[in-house]
């Protein structure tokens, strides 16, 4: 049985991939072709996790494309400090954005220069 991550509690991004599989690094840790999990920093992604903001590397590109596509939640941890990453529930994207106003009002609100698309994601009730 995998293991049920609880609402604010916090876990280390190596437990966490021991867990549920992906990189100890990646901002979307993947798995067997599938994004397994987002791990988000507040500095780069101020609206997470409601709104995430992948950058413009083909990497992220890749990876936020695919989260966007399998259309399936994904458990969502916010970075509380070092080591310390808080699970908030299970989101997935709602919707994809490219627009280039988007993407600069983004690239604003998050004072970097380097959006490459605005995700938008919905809370899946239920623990993990």
């Amino acid at each position: 049985m995998p293991y049920r991550f609880q609402w604010g509690n916090y876990y280390t991004r190596t437990f966490i991939s021991q867990q549920i599989g992906g990189g100890i690094r990646n901002y979307l840790p993947h798995h067997d072709g599938n994004v397994v999990r987002e791990c988000f920093t507040r500095e780069k992604n101020p609206n997470a996790p409601q709104k995430a903001l992948p950058g413009n590397t083909q990497d992220k590109i890749r990876w936020a494309t695919r989260f966007a596509d399998q259309n399936t939640p994904v458990p969502v941890l916010v970075k509380q400090g070092r080591n310390r990453w808080e699970y908030v529930g299970l989101w997935r994207v709602e919707k994809k954005s490219t627009n280039p106003k988007e993407i600069a009002k983004a690239n604003a609100d998050a004072g970097r220069t380097d959006v490459a698309m605005v995700l938008s994601l919905v809370e899946e009730k239920g623990a993990y």
